[in-house]
């Protein structure tokens, strides 16, 4: 029982010492009273004692999961010396948690410099199974080593994505993450990724970037990292995420509709949504111009250069009724929703041609908006001499999508007919003009009669001012020159 203080006589009394009824009067309803507790000491005391409960169950100090002197005895090969770790793929090893002794202990660094791992992704929990291990966790980090004095001062990177231990992150979270270490595997070097033991969080995490940056179906990549790091990805909840994940990817990259059942993008939600997908330069890159009608067109350039027979053919695919035979087109059609698409293994310039024609007309609003259109065809409507200089009405009346999009295609056709006869690229002209301002669902940005002949004078003269300038007409193929320098000539140009 809790005592007051030593009153006079020197003897601590017992709190309730005299128990007439006119000493709790206080407690009467018109003058009770409670004291408010603090509920964050509540919910930390909480999580303090679960994570000791959890770390119990671990082995505290000596966390079996911490434990590779144990696993060394049972001649379990690892991946890194002092780490339980394993390679999953060529590029990422998952691993169980470090911490600032083991550093010192096994000379981690050094190793990590042998190995090539530049960087370290941390999915834990700041203050975590802080009873686990031969550190536990240090008050000045949360963690059981420092990201700055055991990482960064010798040059390797650190990131930390942290979400609670057995449970499945948020999408935009793994997305970011995943993108985070495309980027450093890509630029720097290879990376180490750990939770506390490196197995469900590492293991969701790794799978979730083999998804993105492999494209490997989300069966295989389950069934890969659980055999090279056995006990991984640990719930039901983890392997659902893992397909969600695989879904949420191919929502993102959606470009061409393959069943009528799925729905149409217009233009700009297609670029926000492939924004969300890309990353680095390539996100600034492609920020107004869809990549894969880039990269269909570099491909196009490539085989129809010094080649009049294939411009020919591919001017000629360009239109309704031009629809390639057997099930080629949706083959490719799914192999780009599916992130899987090589432009460069394909050498149809008629299916290629059809496909940028064809991704133009299956947009849910035409490309040009009816505003835009309006602008077009007053403008045509003008005396030569008294119109503004064309470029500046590009810039100041369309949309930056339409600007880059459409300056980037009108260039690639513009140098395709350069060597074709004249009826040819007045065909190839009037199509993309159709596919600008109609889509396939009948939504048409065309006014009254007559609109599309402005239109299609208005395109005419934007391929004349390009000149082919968004891409370079010298040295090597197409393909190598990078979509930045593709945007900047168009932009400098426009």
């Amino acid at each position: 029982m809790s005592r007051d203080p030593p009153g006079e006589g020197g003897e601590s009394s017992p709190v309730c010492a005299d128990m007439s009824i006119d000493k709790f009067s206080i407690l009467t309803p018109e003058k009770q009273t409670f004291k408010k507790k603090d509920q964050s000491k509540v919910d930390g005391f909480l999580d303090r004692m679960r994570q000791r409960i959890h770390c119990t169950f671990c082995g505290g100090a000596k966390c079996k999961h911490e434990n590779w002197e144990s696993l060394k005895e049972k001649r379990y090969k690892t991946a890194i010396e002092g780490l339980i770790s394993s390679w999953v793929g060529d590029d990422v090893i998952a691993s169980q948690r470090p911490s600032t002794s083991l550093f010192r202990k096994y000379s981690l660094i050094e190793q990590f410099r042998e190995k090539r791992i530049t960087g370290v992704l941390n999915l834990q929990e700041k203050g975590e199974h802080a009873s686990c291990g031969p550190d536990g966790i240090y008050a000045s980090t949360g963690y059981s080593y420092s990201g700055e004095q055991d990482l960064m001062r010798h040059q390797i990177s650190y990131y930390e994505f942290p979400w609670p231990d057995m449970t499945a992150p948020k999408q935009d979270i793994v997305l970011r993450s995943v993108q985070v270490m495309d980027s450093h595997v890509k630029k720097s070097g290879k990376v180490l990724v750990h939770c506390h033991a490196g197995l469900g969080r590492t293991g969701l995490m790794i799978a979730c970037y083999l998804l993105y940056a492999q494209k490997m179906p989300s069966a295989d990549v389950i069934e890969l990292v659980r055999q090279m790091r056995p006990g991984a990805i640990q719930t039901s909840r983890q392997v659902k995420f893992i397909h969600d994940f695989e879904s949420h990817l191919w929502r993102l990259s959606h470009t061409f509709r393959v069943e009528v059942s799925e729905s149409a993008l217009d233009i700009d939600l297609f670029l926000k949504k492939q924004r969300l997908l890309l990353h680095g330069d390539h996100a600034d890159s492609y920020r107004f111009i869809p990549m894969t009608i880039h990269l269909i067109l570099c491909q196009l350039l490539n085989l129809t250069k010094a080649n009049p027979s294939n411009s020919e053919l591919s001017v000629k695919s360009l239109g309704s009724g031009r629809l390639p035979e057997g099930s080629a087109l949706n083959d490719v059609r799914r192999s780009i929703n599916r992130r899987t698409f090589d432009a460069t293994s394909v050498n149809d310039v008629k299916l290629l041609s059809y496909l940028v024609w064809d991704w133009f007309k299956s947009l849910s609003f035409p490309v040009l908006t009816p505003d835009e259109a309006s602008a077009i065809v007053a403008y045509m409507r003008q005396p030569p001499g008294e119109r503004i200089a064309l470029p500046t009405f590009i810039r100041t009346t369309l949309r930056l999508s339409v600007v880059q999009t459409l300056g980037m295609v009108l260039s690639a056709y513009h140098i395709i007919c350069l060597n074709i006869k004249e009826s040819l690229k007045v065909r190839a002209l009037r199509c993309l003009t159709d596919s600008f301002t109609t889509v396939r669902d009948g939504v048409t940005v065309r006014g009254e009669p007559g609109t599309f002949g402005l239109l299609y004078e208005f395109f005419v003269d934007w391929a004349r001012l390009d000149q082919g300038g968004c891409f370079d007409l010298g040295g090597a193929g197409y393909q190598d020159h990078t979509i930045s320098g593709i945007a900047e000539e168009s932009a400098d140009v426009l």
